[in-house]
């Protein structure tokens, strides 16, 4: 995960929404550390998403079952 410049969005320019923040000024946001503690929780705990991030394939074995994830399910 990173802040980049928005010029090298795939959205940019976009239509709605406000003016985007530089790199520096989403940095200072108060949302920045927020977002930031959640990415690192997910990856502390998620065993599928640490071990992709690891290189070492996907565990997906401490992962909780649901309806959705069967083959037949799509999103």
């Amino acid at each position: 995960m990173g802040i980049r410049d928005p010029k090298e969005s795939n959205y940019y320019p976009w239509e709605k929404g406000d003016t985007p923040l530089t790199r520096e000024e989403a940095k200072l946001g108060d949302a920045f550390q927020e977002i930031w503690s959640v990415a690192h929780f997910i990856v502390v705990t998620d065993a599928a998403v640490s071990s992709y991030l690891n290189g070492s394939g996907v565990d997906a074995v401490a992962r909780e079952i649901r309806q959705a994830d069967h083959p037949e399910h799509n999103c």
